[in-house]
């Protein structure tokens, strides 16, 4: 599913959502977000913001899949707090393990494992896709229930907001 979003004030999220985010939550396929205006052609970097070691190829396999068709770089990204100097060094440790298990599922792809560290994940995960001027962003949604919806918003949905970049949005298992 391809679908244009123009983001949401704080207010009209609270009170309505959008479409773009709603469809995210509920897709049971691969959603892809573009942001009003954005208007670059190229497919040059793509990053995939990972929270497992374990990754399944079925779930990747599109983001490969179209990081060989536009031979672009894929990132794997791990994120840490800050704070958590334990969760940064297993964190750390995690990203190489994704990256290892990247080359042995698609071997011959250029990719590259990462663990990036900052106070929140939303903010830490956008400043790092300005900084690598990335084309788009990859997010791994689960299902949620309407409690964990009412009480905090998925880190995918919130993405969808306000990423200035494509957010493509794959399902978990």
């Amino acid at each position: 599913i391809v679908m244009g979003t123009l983001g949401a004030t704080r207010l009209k999220r609270l009170f309505f959502g959008t479409k773009a985010a709603s469809v995210i939550n509920e897709s049971l396929i691969p959603v892809i977000t573009i942001p009003y205006g954005y208007k670059k052609p190229a497919l040059n970097k793509i990053v995939m913001a990972v929270t497992s070691s374990k990754p399944f190829s079925s779930i990747l396999e599109p983001v490969v899949k179209l990081g060989k068709l536009y031979d672009a770089k894929l990132k794997a990204v791990v994120f840490s707090e800050e704070s958590n100097k334990v969760k940064m060094i297993y964190h750390a440790k995690t990203a190489a393990h994704i990256k290892k298990r990247l080359e042995k599922l698609f071997p011959g792809n250029n990719m590259e494992s990462v663990n990036i560290s900052g106070t929140g994940l939303h903010e830490t995960i956008q400043e790092y896709v300005k900084k690598q001027k990335a084309d788009l962003l990859v997010m791994i949604t689960h299902r949620r229930t309407f409690i964990q919806n009412l009480f905090k918003l998925s880190m995918t949905r919130k993405m969808a907001y306000h990423i200035n970049i494509p957010l493509l949005s794959l399902k978990g298992k």
